[in-house]
């Protein structure tokens, strides 16, 4: 291969993994915040990868390219969800040993007071 097909080659998957991570951002974007614009550029980017110009980039079959990049999303989805669950869970019991702590401080308190009297 030549310099300049090299060169060529280079920038058209520059191009394609361009799309690729825009389209995992759109696809991200939806599932934090479900943002119209989000859904818009994945429709587009869906476009471009059943595009004529996409098949002059690359020979991947774009409807494979979409799929794995869906599941790659979900898989990321399912996992910042659990983690999220988890920090939830986590905050609660944090939550909960304070109040626990702060209810044995005022019974301290209030012990205190009676000796004291």
């Amino acid at each position: 291969m030549s310099n300049i097909n090299k060169g060529y080659f280079d920038i058209a998957n520059a191009i394609v993994k361009q799309a690729a991570d825009d389209y995992r951002a759109a696809l991200r974007d939806i599932f934090m915040s479900d943002m119209p614009k989000a859904k818009k550029e994945k429709i587009e980017i869906e476009e471009f990868f059943r595009s004529d110009w996409y098949a002059t980039l690359t020979s991947l079959d774009p409807e494979i390219l979409i799929s794995l990049l869906k599941t790659e999303s979900e898989s990321h989805h399912k996992e910042w969800s659990q983690l999220k669950e988890s920090k939830k869970i986590r905050e609660t019991k944090k939550t909960k040993r304070l109040i626990a702590l702060k209810q044995k401080q005022q019974e301290w308190k209030e012990k205190n007071k009676e000796v004291t009297e």
